[in-house]
């Protein structure tokens, strides 16, 4: 039986608390209830993912608690079909703007001034991670100039407004995720991305607390079309299937598959941390507190156990992604 994990709802500037899911009306079948909107207007450059949306540039927060409340111009819920834009680009692009039952949300401000849109609610996982449908799409105007490229961003937040957990996407014709095509008017160049699935990992100090999720997007400022995400089936019950599919699957099922438990020892360690349990071509990241990359090590062989060398890091407090949580790992 597919588990449903309950937690408390807090709407932000409001006294009213509900309870439900883990993320509220993440499948946007009932309009945009239960999501808030922040905007800014006018010039994002040198901002790009790390953008501080507490910002009082962002203005005030417009809440979302009204069933089928479209609150135009923030977030325009759709229903199935074509984007209009894509299909009139040269060569046409196809992207369907649901990717799951009849709705999800166009996130984008609409009125082609360079405009900032954020769209987040409070939730608290008890499964240790957020999962999420995405299409990105946008004018590859800015090339070259990576302070000012459109993004796209889904982050989770702690209370204190610290990012512990996000996935930023820039527009970049080097990307293989993008595919390019042209508008038909100006021949300006865009780039677009079909349905994606990305999953959020919650480090394990945070599960089960009350935290932020935030999805970002900029138009480049030339048309309200040039910087679109649609978004669906946001969700804490299922994450990415590893083989690079656009689905999701069951956590259960998931861990069902994954055979051994995974065991990361010593900890705190000296200098050889022991991973036991991996699966064939595992991948393990190790960060700083600060989210930046300082090794990475893939279990090609499948081997039972397999060790990363910790030797040259300096004492402190480092976190290992393991593709399905992120393990806390304290170096001596």
């Amino acid at each position: 039986m597919k588990k449903i994990y309950f937690s408390v709802i807090v709407a932000a500037l409001s006294s009213v608390t509900a309870f439900g899911q883990c993320i509220y009306n993440g499948d946007l079948e009932s309009g945009i209830a239960g999501w808030n909107f922040k905007k800014r207007s006018q010039s994002f450059s040198i901002i790009g993912c790390a953008v501080d949306t507490e910002d009082p540039s962002f203005g005030t927060t417009v809440l979302s608690n009204v069933p089928n409340d479209f609150v135009y111009p923030h977030g325009t819920i759709v229903s199935e079909g074509l984007d209009p834009y894509l299909v009139t680009c040269s060569p046409p692009a196809f992207v369907q703007r649901v990717y799951e039952k009849k709705f999800a949300i166009k996130l984008n401000v609409n009125d082609g001034n360079a405009d900032i849109t954020s769209m987040w609610q409070y939730f608290a996982s008890q499964s240790g991670f957020v999962s999420f449908n995405f299409a990105f799409s946008g004018q590859n105007s800015h090339q070259g100039d990576p302070d000012t490229e459109p993004f796209f961003t889904a982050r989770i937040l702690d209370l204190a407004n610290n990012v512990i957990a996000s996935y930023c996407l820039k527009l970049d014709n080097t990307d293989p995720i993008f595919a390019l095509t042209n508008d038909s008017t100006t021949g300006g160049e865009i780039l677009y991305t079909d349905w994606h699935c990305q999953t959020l990992i919650v480090p394990k100090d945070y599960i089960g607390k009350e935290l932020k999720l935030e999805f970002v997007v900029t138009d480049c400022g030339a048309s309200k079309d040039f910087g679109t995400v649609y978004l669906d089936n946001i969700n804490c019950e299922k994450f990415c299937e590893r083989t690079g599919k656009f689905g999701m699957i069951d956590k259960e099922q998931e861990e069902a598959e994954s055979g051994l438990a995974l065991s990361i020892f010593p900890n705190p360690v000296n200098d050889i941390l022991t991973i036991a349990g991996a699966n064939q071509g595992q991948t393990f990241v190790l960060t700083d507190i600060f989210g930046k990359q300082l090794m990475q090590a893939n279990n090609t062989q499948g081997a039972t156990e397999f060790t990363m060398n910790l030797s040259a890091l300096a004492p402190g407090v480092y976190f290992l992604n393991t593709g399905t949580t992120v393990e806390k790992i304290v170096k001596k």
